[in-house]
C-alpha cells in the first residue's frame, strides 16, 4: 500500500498534477508498501524543491515535474556509466 501525504504547491496545476500523479502510482503499489510526499521541505536546506519524494522498501527516488515536450536521448546500454552524456 502507498501511503501519500502532500504539501500545498505554489501553483494550483502543480497540485492538479501531483493529485494525478499520486493516483496513476497508487496502482502499482497494490502488494507493496511504499510512501510518496508531495513537495516535500528539507530542513537541511530550504532552497532545495523536490517535487515528489517516492521512498519505498529497496529505494529512494527524488521526482521532479517537468511541463514540457520532447524526446529525451541517452546513451546505449554498454556506454551509459562510460561515457559523458
Amino acid at each position: 500500500m502507498l501511503q501519500i501525504y502532500n504539501n500545498p504547491f505554489e501553483h494550483g496545476f502543480e497540485n492538479l498534477f501531483f493529485r494525478e500523479f499520486a493516483e496513476n502510482i497508487e496502482k502499482l503499489f497494490i502488494e507493496q508498501d511504499g510512501l510518496l510526499v508531495g513537495n516535500p521541505i528539507c530542513s537541511y536546506d530550504e532552497t532545495l524543491q523536490i517535487d515528489a519524494l517516492l521512498i519505498t522498501t529497496h529505494n529512494v527516488c527524488l521526482i521532479d515535474f517537468k511541463n514540457v515536450s520532447g524526446t529525451i536521448i541517452i546513451q546505449d546500454d554498454e556506454n551509459f556509466y562510460k561515457k559523458q552524456w
